[in-house]
């Protein structure tokens, strides 16, 4: 077989088409693993300084997204962040934990 007839078989065009749509698939799964990480992060810092459970600590994580129409992933960073500054500033709450500036709606 000839390089031309390569190039013009439909098989091959298909496993093109495929492996592009695979490579797309695994970017986007990549993706939602690492938001997943953050908001499984925020989460434990509101289970953390709010004393509630996952459950709640996640619809109060929505409940925020929906209210100020920002994305799940930013206002679970945002928290992180957060955080985080606490900690290497050490604010403790009145708990002796770091705590958030989440306004819960």
């Amino acid at each position: 077989m000839s390089t031309t007839e390569e190039r013009n078989d439909p098989g091959e065009a298909q496993l093109s088409a495929e492996l592009l749509r695979l490579q797309d698939e695994v970017t986007t799964l990549r993706e939602i693993l690492e938001h997943r990480a953050v908001i499984e992060q925020a989460k434990g810092v509101l289970v953390g300084t709010m004393n509630i459970d996952p459950e709640a600590a996640f619809e109060l994580l929505v409940k925020q997204s929906q209210h100020t129409n920002v994305k799940l992933r930013e206002v679970a960073q945002s928290i992180v962040d957060d955080a985080s500054r606490r900690a290497q500033v050490g604010r403790p709450t009145s708990s002796g934990s770091p705590s958030t500036n989440i306004s819960i709606v």
